[in-house]
């Protein structure tokens, strides 16, 4: 056997694959601090089943219920923020057994102001009912002024400010208070209590 100068040997080799991580999607894009929603993460190059879990950062105040696979690249769940969750963005890690898709992230915008108004539920004819009213992302400032909605039938008697977080309010209901829903409002921010029927 004669070589020339023109000849080639072939050797072995192997093509490796290039791997491409499995990567999620979230929906919605943001989500203000204190709030809930209904999360939808969608995949690519995902395999979720019912070992899927949802790896927040320690600390980001963001809690999880209720998830479900949908199908191997469509995970829901319930997410909830707290009041003191981590403003700018958070970022969820999605785990199935080995498999970890790529790290996405939603934002986590200033929470809403808003009231929560206790107790919850009163009944028409209960007479005078002494409220406390708890303020989220505002501060109550001497001489706020509450308003309840006229329509519930439900004059304010008194309101006194007891701090910058907490009020006591003093409600008449009479038996022909509005049953449902009854809006507290002040500054700019309001709260609701039910009215049952007596």
């Amino acid at each position: 056997l004669v070589l020339t100068a023109a000849a080639t040997v072939a050797a072995d080799f192997k093509i490796e694959p290039i791997l491409v991580p499995p990567t999620v999607a979230l929906a919605p894009a943001e989500l203000p601090q204190g709030q809930a929603t209904h999360l939808v993460i969608l995949g690519d190059r995902t395999h979720f089943d019912a070992r899927t879990q949802l790896v927040f950062p320690p600390g980001s105040g963001a809690s999880i219920a209720g998830l479900q696979v949908a199908s191997p690249t469509r995970l829901e769940a319930d997410l909830t923020l707290d009041d003191a969750a981590t403003l700018g963005a958070l970022s969820v890690t999605v785990v199935t057994g080995g498999e970890v898709a790529a790290a996405a992230s939603f934002t986590v915008t200033p929470g809403m102001p808003r009231l929560d108004v206790s107790p919850s539920a009163v009944t028409q004819g209960d007479g005078r009912v002494t409220f406390t009213v708890t303020p989220h992302f505002l501060s109550l400032a001497s001489g706020t002024v509450f308003a309840i909605d006229p329509a519930c039938d439900a004059p304010l008697v008194s309101s006194v400010v007891e701090s910058a977080t907490k009020a006591r309010l003093v409600v008449d209901l009479p038996r022909i208070a509005r049953p449902g829903a009854c809006t507290v409002t002040a500054q700019g921010a309001a709260g609701t209590f039910t009215i049952q029927p007596g």
